[in-house]
């Protein structure tokens, strides 16, 4: 079981309203640390 967990965050509705990914709208935002992190996981197991 993964034990990751994506925040809300407004940047993550922001961003594929305007057309771009989190990474590139706000790559410091809770919402992409989070998707990093979760990334992250998955490729350690």
């Amino acid at each position: 079981m993964l034990t990751s967990f994506i925040r809300e965050s407004i940047a993550l509705g922001e961003a594929p309203h305007l057309g771009q990914d989190i990474f590139t709208y706000a790559p410091q935002s809770a919402g992409a640390t989070d998707y990093q992190a979760l990334v992250a996981e998955i490729l350690t197991r």
